[in-house]
């Protein structure tokens, strides 16, 4: 590798030509991934007041579980292979998504949205399953965060999902699930890094896990690593980094609790992902760059 790279990602995160972030693992592992989060979501939601207020007070729990259930009128797993194999090319914003499925489904049943959830979960399983999935899984389908693979999209949904149970049962934690979610934040930002041939890496500490990703020449590699070879990176809690990327805590107060590494490097990530509106880490990284400007002052 050149010195370039050598200077900006991990050498145990410099991907090799054409390697895809956890989609170019061994097996069907980054869609066991995503069937295992569904699976964590799944428990105990019935149990849910979903009448409640949830953690954020302008939104019920109903409100907060609508966008992450398969409606007729938002796009099931199918349908996202479908628009990769016809090579489509743009879907709708997250942000106008979520906006649109709560508006229309305000009025729906409690059971309705627990059966909405409860299918989306059991499409990815059953998806994951059929002898398709593992060559599916590799096609480039459209998204919020841009043209990236199937299978790295589908796991992407697991950062929603701990957000949003952060949000309807923040008194129940899921740390199995919040892993998985910074997994699936981590691999997703690697992906649109590698689309726009960055050459760049960040790596989240946490401390139950140690994950970066890097990217280089229109590649991606996403693993664990060794904290003292992590480069640019951020270290905190993995609940408040699903918070900070989801935007749900105060900047000032994350102070004392989120520290970030080679600062000068995590803004150059920063810049390169500024223009992607939906992809939470683009968030995450521009507050955290923020605040460390805020510190050194």
């Amino acid at each position: 590798m050149s010195d370039e790279i050598d200077g900006l990602v991990p050498y145990s995160l410099q991907p090799n030509s054409g390697e895809q972030g956890l989609l170019s693992k061994d097996g069907n592992h980054i869609l066991d991934l995503a069937v295992e989060a569904w699976q964590l979501f799944l428990e105990g939601l019935p149990q849910l007041d979903l009448d409640a207020k949830s953690r954020d007070r302008k939104l019920s729990i109903k409100e907060q579980l609508i966008p992450m259930g398969n409606w007729s009128d938002n796009r099931s797993i199918y349908e996202i292979v479908a628009d990769a194999r016809a090579g489509a090319t743009a879907v709708e914003p997250y942000t106008e998504t979520r906006d649109r499925l709560r508006e229309t489904y305000r009025d729906a049943s409690n059971t309705e949205v627990i059966d909405a959830v409860q299918r989306a979960a059991q499409g990815v399983t059953d998806w994951s399953q059929t002898p398709a999935a593992d060559s599916d899984s590799q096609l480039t389908t459209p998204s919020p965060l841009g043209p990236i693979p199937v299978g790295t999209f589908v796991l992407a949904a697991a950062f929603q999902m701990s957000a949003t149970w952060r949000d309807v049962a923040p008194d129940q934690p899921k740390p199995e699930l919040e892993q998985l979610g910074l997994t699936a934040l981590v691999d997703s930002t690697g992906a649109v890094a590698g689309r726009l041939d960055a050459t760049a890496s960040i790596t989240a500490i946490t401390p139950e896990l140690i994950l970066g990703t890097g990217t280089h020449a229109g590649a991606w590699r996403t693993d664990r690593i060794d904290e003292a070879s992590s480069g640019p990176a951020i270290v905190a809690p993995t609940g408040l980094l699903i918070d900070f990327a989801a935007g749900n805590v105060n900047l000032i107060q994350a102070t004392r609790k989120l520290r970030v590494r080679q600062p000068r490097r995590l803004t150059a990530m920063a810049v390169v992902l500024e223009g992607i509106p939906d992809l939470p880490a683009a968030g995450l990284l521009k507050k955290a760059a923020r605040m460390t400007s805020f510190m050194a002052r």
